[in-house]
């Protein structure tokens, strides 16, 4: 009788779990996927994979606000600013607040956009960085910040 109970109680728990609406924050989170190739010579783009949620679904900042939607820091120098990239147009019928939205999202850089630094002994052994990201969304609400792992320049 008593093992019966717990098994109910048990039983009745887990619904309850599995009901909840899943809390999602209006403040976008970002994953880093993917990074790569780690070793990009000057014919080579950089691929970057983020998976991207937010709870509202205000992404896709206008291009004529001033702003942008994804940030990029070269992490080699300590005062450098942060890139700014656009998400592609965004279809207005799947960014739904209520819902919110959750997407993957490829960023791709060539080596116009990221520059191995001039000196001789980085063209031989490569120069190493790593990229700092973040995203905003209209509201001007910064995700969390994530790093790639080293990659190395030729």
């Amino acid at each position: 009788m008593l093992r019966g109970l717990i098994l109910l109680a048990s039983l009745y728990a887990i619904t309850l779990v599995s009901c909840e609406k899943p809390v999602t924050s209006n403040i976008p989170q970002i994953t880093l996927m993917y990074a790569g190739p780690d070793s990009v010579s000057v014919v080579d783009t950089l691929t970057i994979l983020l998976s991207v949620q937010d709870g509202d679904a205000d992404l896709g900042v206008s291009p004529s606000s001033g702003g942008a939607d994804i940030y990029v820091k070269d992490k080699r120098y300590d005062s450098a600013d942060y890139k700014g990239y656009f998400f592609p147009e965004l279809d207005p019928e799947i960014l739904d607040p209520d819902k919110g939205v959750t997407a993957k999202c490829y960023l791709f850089l060539t080596s116009d956009q990221i520059q191995r630094r001039p000196d001789s002994i980085y063209a031989v052994l490569g120069d190493p960085t790593t990229l700092e990201i973040y995203v905003k969304d209209k509201a001007g609400n910064e995700s969390n910040h994530v790093l790639t792992g080293e990659i190395r320049l030729f």
